[in-house]
């Protein structure tokens, strides 16, 4: 059996465009400990990472349509105006280039991970300065906002647990619900059943972590 049912709605769950009336087998909420009487979920700083790391990997994987290990300039652009429909080409191409640093003219995972890291740096750098904030997100590409929109497949301000599961299966068919539910329990911080954009990105790019190698480390990036 798939991991979507047809023709039948789960209790809350969110229809996907393009996929009929399948939906999430994901439970949609799951109680707070304070509800279940359930110990919190911990993890180990390991165990996250990793986590995160296979969120990273789907969110490449999902831009990368050929599924050659890297992104071209159109799967590029398409990502990036999939959140910003009428941004100016030349600001896409700049993009292009610097999340190319290290890929010879292609975009790698490693790439794709420092540029992530390297622009959210800077995202904070520019939210910090009053008044600076909304001007910069009109005038320059904020790149999890552009992962963001991969996911949120629907375009609301959410991410559901259909979105997410469709998301991850696709990138990784085999992966266990268990994980699923791991990986949306750890990004869900106030237990809403599910996942707004300023979780996704710090479960993505914790704050305190600006440099890729803190993020993620050398070995799960194959290095």
């Amino acid at each position: 059996m798939g991991y979507f049912k047809a023709a039948k709605v789960v209790e809350g769950g969110k229809k996907l465009l393009g996929t009929g009336n399948r939906c999430s087998l994901l439970e949609k909420t799951w109680s707070s400990p304070q509800a279940s009487g359930e110990a919190p979920l911990k993890l180990t700083p390991e165990v996250l990472e990793k986590l995160r790391h296979k969120v990273l990997q789907a969110s490449f994987m999902m831009a990368d349509r050929d599924r050659d290990d890297q992104l071209l300039r159109a799967e590029f652009t398409l990502m990036i105006r999939r959140a910003y429909f009428g941004i100016d080409q030349s600001l896409v191409d700049e993009a292009y280039i610097d999340a190319c640093c290290v890929g010879y003219g292609v975009v790698t995972f490693q790439g794709f991970v420092a540029w992530l890291c390297r622009c959210q740096k800077e995202v904070k750098k520019l939210a910090d300065l009053p008044g600076t904030c909304n001007q910069a997100a009109e005038e320059n590409i904020v790149p999890t906002k552009a992962v963001w929109r991969l996911w949120n497949m629907d375009g609301d301000e959410k991410l559901s647990n259909a979105e997410f599961e469709y998301c991850m299966k696709k990138a990784f068919p085999d992966i266990k619900d268990k994980k699923l539910l791991q990986i949306l329990q750890t990004m869900d911080e106030d237990l809403s059943g599910e996942v707004a954009e300023d979780e996704f990105v710090r479960f993505l790019l914790p704050p305190a972590k600006a440099d890729p190698k803190d993020t993620i480390s050398q070995e799960a990036l194959g290095g």
